[in-house]
């Protein structure tokens, strides 16, 4: 069997990268361990990065639809011995649990999304695009040389081998697909054994329907929690073993369900354990994300705590940074070097990532409360805002024009202006009351010009057509453009030019087209983008800094 792209992992993570590569019209297969979607929320917060890559794929409407409803005082973190001892009317929205706003990004949710219902969307989408997903199949090991990788999977008693031309890690902190190469992954555990609970049962009568994230309860001692998934019948119990609570749960548990009783404040009649998840709370980063035809993301990659919804978020950007760069290798086949610009971006990323994430784990108060956040920005640098750490990433790699692979701190890739630069993300400007500057760019390459008499258009569209990519052209002279001052926010002049790659990554611009051999400058641009041989990569642009924007 053959496919162009194998995918270990059917979970948020795989299934993303797998609607990408469809959208590119890359043929991939999903394998996956299990039988079926995993149906216990290992996840429920989705930041709007993510928000904005599921725009991107069309199903960012159908997420927001059957999204746990938080906006009218939902964004709450309740305290107390049990929830029926709340009083829902003393607790006001906590703004530091917002995803922030739509001013900041296109990709906010009302609410959090358990993610098997994110699941669900996402294969439903990827089946529908063209992808196989094939259930009960376990990976085994693979081989590779310079065209192919050979996995062998195993369903049952039934072995069989699929050659792809990558094979990606998609199957989580214990990693088949990892172990089998090797590569270390450095880490530790934070703490002691925890148990999830995903268990049915009617609170109306103790919540009255009120919204909220989480209540912390106290009542048995230690940490323990109940979490809303959908605020109607279905929730989570989250909880500390040890101590007086030293049993490790089961689905059949009476312990789960008496614990659970006693954090509510009475017996319910009417509960059942659906589901439990004991696992501990760990932090690791592999020591690097690609070996050859072999590429690892999401919590294959790097595993970091749960505290600010870094996990799965982070692994959604792997899959966004990763596909159009699969997709456009495999365009080219002979060049993979684009590939090692994955691991230039994203690990310096998941490495921030985790050190924020640690951060927020040891003090949750960073992440719960904005006061608390901004009074350790002024008093440890170290800690950055959420919104910088989800928004004002900046990639340094050669996979942007200048190319930027000077070693530098991970914090120092944060920028945290607004200025339009390469490596970092378009700004967000709502164009219509719909529609944002983000949404010009989901499977191509985009340049922004002012004018249709653009020097930059003839020369790019001529570039692309000798490279090989998809270029789309936007006019912000016109509406909806005109109305927003896009020459302002992109940093150009009515005679600049700004580049995004498919990944809403600013690849390159120029402040004006005051410069010579323009055409020459797009190849030089392009072939270093794209990382293709015999180009010189370094090159700096002739122009001065008002004319060429280089860092």
């Amino acid at each position: 069997m053959k496919t162009d792209v194998l995918i270990v992992g059917a979970g948020s993570v795989g299934l993303t990268l797998g609607n990408y590569l469809a959208r590119f019209g890359v043929d991939s297969i999903i394998v996956e361990k299990s039988k079926q979607i995993n149906p216990h929320p290992r996840a429920m917060g989705i930041n709007g990065r993510t928000g904005e890559s599921l725009r991107a794929l069309g199903v960012f409407s159908d997420v927001a639809r059957l999204c746990y409803d938080l906006e009218h005082r939902g964004y709450r973190r309740l305290t107390g011995d049990t929830l029926d001892s709340i009083d829902f009317t003393e607790y006001d929205t906590v703004d530091g649990l917002r995803n922030s706003n739509s001013a900041v990004s296109p990709g906010i949710l009302p609410g959090t999304c358990p993610q098997p219902v994110l699941d669900r969307i996402l294969t439903d989408s990827y089946v529908r695009h063209g992808g196989s997903i094939r259930y009960g199949v376990e990976f085994e090991s693979a081989t590779q040389t310079d065209e192919i990788v050979r996995a062998r999977v195993r369903r049952g008693i039934d072995v069989q081998s699929i050659d792809a031309a990558f094979l990606i890690g998609a199957d989580g902190a214990r990693s088949a697909v990892r172990k089998s190469l090797k590569v270390p992954f450095p880490g530790s555990e934070l703490g002691g054994p925890m148990s999830s609970v995903l268990f049915k049962a009617d609170l109306s009568a103790i919540t009255k329907n009120e919204p909220f994230v989480v209540c912390n309860v106290s009542s048995l001692g230690g940490a323990a929690g109940i979490l809303p998934v959908n605020g109607r019948d279905s929730w989570i119990y989250v909880t500390e073993l040890g101590g007086s609570k030293n049993d490790v749960l089961s689905n059949d548990s009476n312990t789960a369900k008496h614990w659970i009783c006693t954090s509510i404040g009475h017996p319910i009649k009417d509960i059942k354990i659906v589901s439990v998840m004991n696992w501990r709370v760990q932090s690791h980063i592999a020591d690097r994300f690609r070996d050859g035809r072999v590429l690892l993301i999401g919590d294959a990659a790097h595993v970091v705590p749960p505290v600010g919804a870094l996990g799965l978020n982070t692994g959604i950007g792997d899959a966004q940074n990763l596909a159009w760069k699969i997709a456009q290798v495999l365009c080219d086949k002979t060049k993979s070097a684009l590939l090692d610009s994955y691991n230039e971006e994203r690990r310096p990323y998941a490495a921030m990532v985790r050190t924020q994430a640690e951060l927020r784990y040891n003090n949750p108060s960073i992440h719960w409360t904005n006061a608390a956040a901004q009074e350790r920005l002024s008093n440890a640098p170290v800690t950055i805002a959420s919104d910088d750490i989800i928004y004002n990433f900046r990639y340094r790699s050669k996979a942007i024009y200048p190319p930027m692979i000077k070693g530098k701190d991970t914090c120092d890739d944060l920028d945290v202006t607004k200025a339009a630069l390469p490596g970092k993300r378009l700004p967000h400007v709502w164009l219509t009351k719909c529609m944002s500057t983000l949404d010009q760019v989901t499977t191509r390459f985009v340049l922004f010009i002012h004018g249709s008499d653009s020097p930059w258009i003839s020369a790019f569209r001529e570039a692309s057509k000798n490279f090989g990519i998809d270029l789309d052209i936007r006019d912000i002279g016109v509406p909806p453009f005109s109305s927003h001052n896009l020459t302002d926010v992109f940093g150009i002049s009515t005679s600049g030019a700004l580049l995004v790659r498919p990944d809403q990554v600013i690849a390159w611009k120029a402040g004006n087209s005051k410069v010579n051999n323009i055409k020459d400058i797009t190849v030089r641009v392009l072939g270093a983008l794209l990382c293709r041989s015999g180009l010189n990569q370094s090159h700096a642009l002739v122009g001065s800094e008002d004319e060429i924007v280089q860092n």
